[in-house]
């Protein structure tokens, strides 16, 4: 019998949302859509130009639709690289 397999691992609860997001690597911006979000990470997703590879450490500008409200700036991690995007974990 095999236990665990299935079970979520994450800290923090993801919410579903959609917002434009800047990826910053080494000087070069990418602009692509956030597939969802937590308070330690975020899954972005692939658009036209190519993301960073798994291990890769980037800043991400996450853009809000509240007027007035600034954009979440932070400097994250790749941990997980898929065809749909990439998965980010929010560092220090």
């Amino acid at each position: 019998m095999v236990f665990g397999l299935g079970k979520e691992r994450r800290q923090y609860e993801r919410k579903e949302v959609e917002r434009k997001a800047i990826v910053s690597l080494d000087g070069h911006e990418t602009t692509v859509l956030t597939g969802d979000i937590s308070q330690g990470g975020a899954f972005l997703k692939r658009g036209s130009e190519p993301l960073p590879s798994e291990g890769a450490e980037i800043y991400v500008d996450i853009q809000t639709d509240v007027p007035g409200e600034e954009p979440m700036v932070a400097r994250a991690r790749v941990v997980r690289v898929t065809e749909e995007g990439i998965g980010i974990v929010f560092v220090d």
